[in-house]
Parts: C-alpha cells; structure tokens; sequence
C-alpha cells in the first residue's frame, strides 16, 4: 500500500504479511517509520527524541520521530565513541534525499527497491554514493531481508565507513525487562560501546512480548546506545526509552567501484514465559 500516512505531502510505503509490517519514507532516504510485530501487538520504532529547548513564548522542545535502518557515511576519524554520538545529534552525516522506489510483488515474497544518488560533503570534500536498497518480505514470515549495494559515483577514492542507523524505542519502556546480547554475551545498556566483529545480536523486551534477532552476513563495528529523555527526571529507569544500534563497515571504494551488504532480521516472541 502506497498512500500519505503522515499527511506531511509525502507518499509512504506499508509493506507488511500476517506476522510483520513496516513504513517506509522513500522521501527520506528509505528510512523505516515503524516496524510492527503482530502476534506481540507492539511497534518496534514507537518514541520521539528530544532536542535542545528553543526560545519562544514559552519552553519549546523539538522532537524527532525514531526511525530504522537510516543510512551514513563517515571518515575512518570520525567512527569512535568521541565522535559518533555528535555527528549522529547534529545528523552531518546521515544520508536522507529522496529515494526513487517500485514494488515487485513475486509468487512466495514481495520486495521493495530503492534507489538514488545520495551527495554529502565531510572534510571538505563531497562524496557521491550511489545507494540501491532492496527489503525482501518471505511469504508470512517474521523476517526481512534488507540489502545494500553502494557505489562510489565518484572518481575519487572513498575510504571510511558506510552504516545503517536503527532506533528500538517504546514509550513507557521498562528497562529491567529489556536486554541486549551480541555474539552470544550480554551487553549493559545503560553505556555507550563500540563492539567489534559483530555477526549477530538480540533485543529483548520481555513486558512487550518480543525480541529482534539481526544477522549481519559481513561482521561489523558496531555502537551501542541507550536513548533516554532527560525531561522524565533523574533516573536512568524514567529516562529510558530504548537502544539505538548502528552497525558499520569499513568501506574502502575506488572511483566507480561498489560493494554489497546483506542483513537479516527476525521478530520472534519472548516473555516471561518464552524466555
């Protein structure tokens, strides 16, 4: 279903089975609006993050819905726990311009392709990516497959790292029920990483029900942050609306030479009762 969900003018695409649904905004670099996992009746990308207070006739707060999968590039200097959390806040280095797209319903899967050149200027100098995005929905599964292909449109030499953001965010979160385990060992979500050689992590969020399995076919660096709101008062536990992960690969391209990424992810039901 394509149709303006958000009444912002914009077209968005529902892309859904029986087990999962999600929204997405080509117009804003084919970066997920929602991702909703049916049996457990929960929306994975449910919250807003705040920004700084702004002046007016009164307090003003800026907010930003959570999105997933939501592309950057960065120099090699610029991927460390120092740098990472500002250029994500002040969003230098997020990839957002339209996306063309087109539908390709098949006989066992459906899949969405997104397509367009994305320009972004660190260091001085701008760079070029062609960016090629394709989510494949498998019959009624409760997974997706999500590939990346990008191409250096430039002639010159590209050597950083390309990522993907995803924001796992709920209001009204109970932190003590949630966890986050990569490579098999459990992660503290109340501070900042930077883990390398990752293939695989969980999320669990047993209050809601649910828990998201992404599987990385190339191992990467990946950063780990809990997203709080600091206007929910001093506590870490009223703060506390969920993880932001961000997966990247070292991306090393020649002028016209390309590089694909591929990556799975998986809803499945967890609990008190399911574990």
């Amino acid at each position: 279903e394509v149709t303006d969900f958000f009444g912002n003018g914009a077209k968005e695409v529902l892309f859904a089975n029986d087990q999962i649904a999600v929204i997405v905004e080509p117009k804003r670099g084919g970066v997920l609006r929602s991702l909703d996992y049916r049996p457990a009746r929960h929306n994975l990308i449910n919250s807003y993050l705040q920004s700084e207070r702004s002046e007016g006739k009164g307090p003003i707060y800026q907010v930003f819905p959570m999105v997933g999968l939501r592309d950057v590039l960065c120099s090699k200097e610029d991927a460390d726990l120092v740098h990472i959390p500002d250029w994500i806040h002040n969003e230098s280095h997020i990839l957002s311009q339209p996306m063309d797209f087109q539908i390709k319903p098949r006989e066992d899967s459906s899949q969405l392709l997104l397509s367009a050149e994305q320009r972004i200027k660190f260091n001085q100098v701008e760079h070029i990516m062609q960016m090629d995005k394709v989510f494949t929905f498998k019959g009624k599964g409760s997974e997706f497959l999500w590939t990346q292909q990008l191409k250096n449109g430039s002639f010159r030499e590209f050597d950083g790292y390309y990522g993907s953001l995803f924001n796992l965010s709920s209001s009204g979160i109970d932190v003590t029920a949630c966890s986050l385990s990569v490579q098999g060992a459990r992660v503290d979500i109340k501070n900042n990483h930077l883990i390398e050689d990752v293939s695989k992590l969980i999320w669990k969020d047993k209050s809601k029900g649910i828990s998201l399995h992404w599987e990385f076919h190339k191992p990467c660096k990946l950063f780990v942050r809990p997203i709080l709101d600091f206007g929910m008062g001093n506590e870490f536990e009223s703060q506390f609306q969920g993880i932001q992960l961000l997966p990247l690969w070292e991306c090393k391209l020649l002028g016209q030479e390309k590089i694909s990424l591929m990556s799975k992810i998986i809803c499945r039901k967890a609990g008190f009762l399911f574990g």
